[in-house]
């Protein structure tokens, strides 16, 4: 990292190597005296205790935080000054769910304005006000979207399908394999379904050919041609576009260019999420964001949650060097949370370029990958425990009282516990002959447990993550906020097409 010179580097590689010792083992053991990592922020209660840090790496990171521009950085996104340098544009998720007090009050009413036409729209079809082309209640709803503009919906609508209390089916489309299209249309009658194009551009490759092939298998079976315009909807930056589509104007959701499209969740294209779970809880989702947004904006050093997570993040990438981060989650509501996440963290911080446009001389972000418990226990655990790889991971719990079946949840999070017991502590033989039985240990990991996973608590559980990928850009002094980097395999694609069509 610039900021930091050759002697503070090799003062942290040194300190690094210290801490892998029997001392850091015998610390973690104690975890009772660890409660300075074992902090509580909007339901989630977040344990680094299992972390291979103690106070002189604490007091190491914070100075290293301190000497980077992580503060003037956050003033300037706070003020919805641009942030994304390389397309000049602020960042402005965090206003959609109230959480940027100090913008302009012209925008903070645009967005509220905004916010109130799709959750009044959302409420209307849910309601059976808003009905089809001969006057039908829509009973099934499939988002066609990709990347940012499909993942965290998904995830929502899947995570919080407990809450429904009504509302039409919501599926979901994104994979240009013609296979998902045709089994989805299979199950539908067009007569009832409602079709929402996600796509900020409206003119991304996979979100357009299903959008048009969706088209046409709806006007084949109605032959209506203005039947289009009670059945499609859009969500998008380029409102012209969707109109050419085809959809009317009262039927297009604008998306505001600031708004990043793996951060769009909170914007007019979290609508899939109002439409299944209702606006109240939609907002409720929204506030539980807000509240992490506050303790991010009003909380110093290393008692702000998120800025611990990434310097504690900082500590395992660069000097501890692990290559990956597993995302463990014990609950199969959360099973897209994994792939959510890898956006969210590889598509923001894979970078090789600082903010001033230097090649970074240190790794950004490791590999995030991950899956759900207990079934990664029969599958990548063994080489966690007992292979070679370097690597960190967060294991997440929900308490749940309210499972119905109490012994499920109870093994559950008995498994977690364990999981992370042996990860942190390993086991050793004694005898020689059974060395096949050791488990190393020592692999740095955090602990998030959720008492219940209500819409509240997972806005809070997604903010958290999002404020730790803004500090560790800052950390790295790269810019979170584009992805140019997938763009030139776009442009490769187009002309493939073109020969692979002759």
């Amino acid at each position: 990292m610039k900021y930091l010179t050759k002697q503070e580097l090799a003062e942290l590689e040194l300190h690094a190597q210290h801490v892998l010792t029997s001392e850091i083992s015998d610390q973690i053991k104690d975890t009772g005296g660890r409660e300075r990592l074992h902090l509580k922020i909007a339901g989630l209660s977040i344990d680094h205790s299992r972390q291979l840090v103690n106070d002189s790496t604490l007091d190491i990171l914070l100075n290293l935080y301190k000497q980077s521009k992580t503060e003037k950085i956050k003033a300037d996104y706070l003020k919805g000054e641009p942030v994304n340098l390389t397309e000049n544009l602020a960042s402005l998720h965090m206003a959609m769910r109230d959480g940027m007090p100090a913008i302009d009050q012209q925008l903070k009413q645009q967005i509220t304005s905004n916010r109130g036409l799709y959750l009044k729209f959302a409420e209307r079809v849910r309601s059976g006000v808003i009905r089809s082309y001969n006057n039908k209640i829509f009973t099934d709803i499939v988002h066609i979207g990709i990347g940012g503009s499909h993942l965290g919906q998904e995830l929502a609508v899947e995570g919080l399908k407990d809450g429904r209390d009504s509302g039409p089916n919501i599926h979901f489309l994104s994979n240009i394999d013609s296979r998902p299209l045709i089994d989805l249309l299979r199950q539908l009658k067009p007569e009832t379904t409602l079709f929402l194009i996600a796509s900020k551009s409206f003119s991304t490759t996979e979100t357009k050919v299903n959008s048009l092939r969706a088209k046409s298998w709806f006007l084949e079976r109605v032959a209506e041609e203005d039947a289009i315009k009670n059945h499609f909807s859009a969500l998008t930056s380029n409102p012209r576009a969707a109109v050419e589509f085809g959809i009317p104007e009262k039927m297009v959701f604008t998306l505001m260019p600031e708004i990043g499209g793996r951060f769009s969740v909170w914007s007019s294209a979290g609508l899939p999420i109002a439409l299944s779970i209702g606006s109240k809880k939609y907002l409720e989702f929204l506030e539980g964001a807000r509240v992490v947004d506050e303790h991010f904006i009003n909380q110093d050093e290393l008692s702000n949650i998120p800025l611990l997570t990434a310097l504690v993040g900082i500590w395992n990438y660069n000097f501890l060097h692990c290559h990956t981060l597993a995302i463990l989650c014990y609950d199969q509501r959360l099973r897209l949370l994994p792939p959510y996440l890898q956006q969210l963290f590889m598509e923001c911080n894979g970078k090789s370029v600082t903010r001033s446009g230097e090649e970074c001389e240190y790794s950004t972000m490791p590999v995030v990958w991950g899956g759900q418990g207990t079934e990664g226990q029969h599958a990548y655990h063994q080489l966690l425990h007992q292979g070679t790889s370097t690597f960190a991971a967060d294991f997440i719990a929900i308490t749940d009282k309210k499972d119905p079946i109490a012994e499920h949840r109870n093994w559950l999070n008995a498994h977690a516990r364990a999981q992370s017991k042996v990860m942190s502590e390993g086991w050793n033989q004694k005898s020689n002959s059974e060395s096949f039985k050791n488990i190393r240990g020592h692999h740095p990991h955090t602990n998030i447990v959720i008492d219940q996973l209500g819409a509240s608590e997972l806005g809070s559980l997604l903010a958290y993550y999002e404020h730790v990928t803004f500090y560790l850009g800052t950390l790295w002094d790269i810019n979170s906020f584009d992805q140019w980097g997938v763009e030139r395999g776009k442009t490769i694609a187009n002309s493939i097409f073109k020969e692979l069509n002759k």
